[in-house]
């Protein structure tokens, strides 16, 4: 959770009469875990310990001396194969490190891309929400994550995903007052 008290966000949530449509007050933010890197981790680590075992084998085993029009070749692969596993790992760290989602009382901004420079944000009313999903939450739920989808009439963001996410109930527990408030008031809105 963020800086905000828990308490307040539950206040937020059981309060919705005095929701106004120029309130931006922030209810929620959060990143995703890095639990999601877990399996690039994983292939990563096998990739840079193949690189380990070919260094072992051509030096140790004896391979240069019988393979050594291989040189050059070998000191290539052996450099990609020390130097690129672990710039893909900060780079996938960093990728769900920028990866950010801001809540408030109207609407869902959505901020994706490394480093602020190339930062992608995106903003989607709550009025907007057509439904709210809970899938499965799979290998996530052993660490505590879960994934809550927002499925949205916006142009932009049709499908909300946030992502890696500890107490997905409670962040549904929050919106959905909210946005059945919001959507009521623009349905009744529109339809005068």
């Amino acid at each position: 959770m963020t800086e905000v008290d828990e308490l307040d966000l539950i206040n937020c949530s059981n309060n919705t009469a005095d929701i106004s449509y120029d309130d931006e007050t922030i209810i929620w933010e959060g990143k995703p875990s890095q639990w999601l890197n877990i399996g690039e981790y994983m292939f990563w680590s096998i990739v840079w310990l193949s690189a380990v075992y070919i260094y072992f084998a051509w030096n140790i085993e004896g391979l240069n001396a019988q393979y050594s029009e291989f040189e050059l070749l070998y000191t290539i692969l052996l450099y990609a194969l020390a130097i690129i596993p672990p710039i893909m790992m900060i780079w996938a760290w960093l990728v769900i490190h920028y990866e950010k989602t801001e809540i408030t009382r109207n609407k869902i901004t959505e901020y994706k891309g490394v480093t602020r420079f190339f930062s992608d944000g995106k903003d989607c009313e709550i009025a907007k929400i057509d439904d709210i999903k809970m899938p499965p939450a799979g290998i996530l739920s052993l660490v505590g994550c879960a994934t809550l989808i927002l499925m949205t009439s916006d142009d932009d963001q049709p499908i909300i995903k946030i992502r890696a996410i500890k107490d997905r109930d409670k962040l549904k527990a929050i919106i959905y007052p909210i946005w059945r408030k919001l959507y009521n008031d623009r349905k009744g809105y529109f339809n005068n």
